[in-house]
């Protein structure tokens, strides 16, 4: 048990010193919020940080939500970038089957993309009573199932981007439903949707680096049968 740990340890450091550019995002990506907070503190309001996050109309308000709609967007990246794949990798080997790994990933990322947007769990809280802790608990076992089904597949990618992610995440939910600090707060804005937003930059890293080993996979495997049948000609 104790020598799996170090090996998970190892690997986690080893791919998060390895990639430069995850290195740089993340540190721009928290340079920013210091900046945020710093600028509200000491020269602005702490309404500036609440608007940065306000779910408003993009078209009629078009300087407020500016972070929302970045955070919707990179739900959205790691979805094009499966979707993408899967089609680069059906046109590789037309009678091979898709991906479940990307497929479902996509379609997982997929709901929680039209849940954002479309504000479902708000609704379903704000219409029907329904709790926020059971919604979050169905995301929660849903997430726990994937995890499980797909452990292997998991380990074989860089996934301390990913744990990194879902913690960040999980740490953002945590602060919404235990509401820490006052609501609009700079703290509370940053610690809920500042980790999100966080958590969702090392989400898209996480598939960015992940689709492209796989279609170099598919490459690969199609490759190989070629350079065998050449050799036997040979």
């Amino acid at each position: 048990m104790a020598s799996a740990l170090s090996t998970i340890t190892k690997n986690i450091r080893q791919q998060l010193l390895g990639n430069r550019s995850v290195l740089w995002i993340n540190g721009l990506t928290l340079v920013l919020f210091l900046v945020l907070l710093t600028h509200a503190k000491v020269w602005g309001s702490p309404q500036e940080i609440e608007f940065l996050f306000h779910k408003a109309d993009p078209t009629k308000q078009p300087h407020l939500g500016f972070l929302t709609l970045i955070s919707n967007v990179l739900w959205g990246l790691p979805v094009a970038y499966c979707a993408f794949s899967l089609g680069l990798m059906k046109q590789i080997h037309p009678q091979g089957r898709l991906d479940r790994f990307l497929l479902l990933s996509a379609t997982g990322i997929s709901v929680i993309l039209i849940d954002e947007v479309y504000r479902i769990t708000i609704s379903l809280v704000t219409w029907f009573g329904v709790s926020k802790v059971l919604i979050a608990s169905l995301y929660g076992v849903a997430a726990l199932g994937y995890i499980f089904s797909f452990r292997k597949r998991i380990h074989s990618t860089p996934y301390a981007l990913l744990l990194a992610a879902i913690s960040l995440v999980v740490i953002s939910r945590v602060v919404d439903l235990l509401r820490i600090a006052a609501p609009g707060a700079p703290a509370r804005m940053l610690l809920e949707d500042g980790t999100k937003l966080l958590g969702l930059v090392n989400l898209t890293l996480y598939w960015w680096l992940v689709c492209q080993q796989e279609v170099l996979r598919s490459l690969q495997r199609y490759r190989q049968p070629t350079s065998v049948n050449a050799h036997q000609h040979l």
